[in-house]
């Protein structure tokens, strides 16, 4: 590493720190003290370990987390990961695989079921058993024709929530999808890492030479400083989808699998599910075009650009 850029490193590391020193030496204000009376509380009576000398039978917390034991209890509830949410997504998916049936957009699939703490555990033709990995309660679903023709699926959307225990904290929360799942201009940054990581990594991928390059592509790739060796995996990570194979691609969301050659073929060609993030055609296509006119920061860079970033930030000079 360049001397010049380890001591700019140096700098920012210590003005961080001395940010965090500063903010150590503030008051805890009355909200704070109110939070941690609730956030705490004071541990059970103990027996005694015979494995332990007399003078340190009590050393310990004389409190304990709420948080970290609402956690330890319901392993199974988490609303506000959204890396946690696409791996439940998937497996959902995979699973579903066996089943000879179709999922509806609007009320009921793996993102509506997975936001109410319901995971498939077992398919058998057009019957899905749904179970709560945190009050256990499970229950059947079926998606025959007759259901998605007779209004029953809008009679299981409605159900969704209510099948859970008393005690459940998925009775009275859900994961926000349209933060962590869907696709709009808030939340477009997620799909610019994607594409920005892929792009790293994927660079030595070979591909077919005749996947036709629209002028789109050309512009998004000055987003990402791609050059044109680039443009083909660009134009398939704009899609949505991940190479699994040198034949084969993935979407990122709803792992709905393609043949590459699909791609190849059709410049227009779009096999995600109905229920994807990417159902809308070309929408984020049409973001990442629009972003350069609104101005907004891509977090794309070189190290040195990050760090400029982060100096501007700091007001340092």
């Amino acid at each position: 590493m360049e001397e010049g850029l380890q001591q700019r490193i140096t700098k920012v590391r210590r003005r961080l720190w001395e940010g965090r020193a500063e903010r150590k030496s503030l008051c805890i204000s009355p909200v704070m003290h109110r939070v941690s009376k609730f956030k705490y509380k004071s541990k059970e009576f103990w027996k005694e370990n015979s494995f332990l000398p007399k003078n340190l039978q009590f050393v310990k917390c004389l409190y304990q987390s709420n948080v970290d034991l609402a956690v330890e209890k319901f392993r199974g509830f988490q609303i506000h990961n959204p890396t946690v949410f696409l791996k439940w997504v998937e497996e959902v998916v995979i699973i579903s695989r066996q089943g000879m049936f179709q999922w509806d957009a609007k009320w009921i699939n793996p993102v509506i079921l997975l936001s109410r703490g319901w995971k498939v555990v077992e398919v058998q033709e057009c019957v899905i058993t749904l179970r709560c990995a945190c009050c256990c309660k499970s229950w059947l679903i079926e998606l025959s024709d007759a259901a998605h023709e007779g209004g029953i699926l809008e009679l299981y959307n409605k159900r969704i929530q209510k099948e859970h225990g008393a005690k459940c904290p998925w009775l009275t929360s859900a994961v926000d999808i349209e933060q962590y799942y869907k696709l709009h201009k808030n939340n477009v940054s997620v799909d610019i890492q994607r594409i920005a990581d892929a792009l790293r990594s994927s660079s030595t991928l070979p591909l077919p030479n005749n996947i036709v390059i629209t002028e789109d592509i050309k512009e998004i790739a000055k987003l990402f400083n791609a050059d044109s060796r680039q443009l083909g995996l660009l134009h398939i990570f704009v899609k949505g989808y991940q190479i699994i194979s040198d034949q084969i691609i993935e979407c990122t969301r709803c792992f709905h699998r393609s043949p590459l050659q699909s791609l190849v073929d059709d410049i227009n060609y779009h096999g995600h599910t109905t229920w994807c993030r990417y159902a809308e055609k070309n929408r984020l296509k049409t973001l990442l075009l629009e972003l350069p006119k609104s101005g907004e920061l891509l977090p794309v860079g070189t190290l040195s650009d990050r760090l400029m970033r982060l100096e501007k930030h700091l007001s340092i000079f």
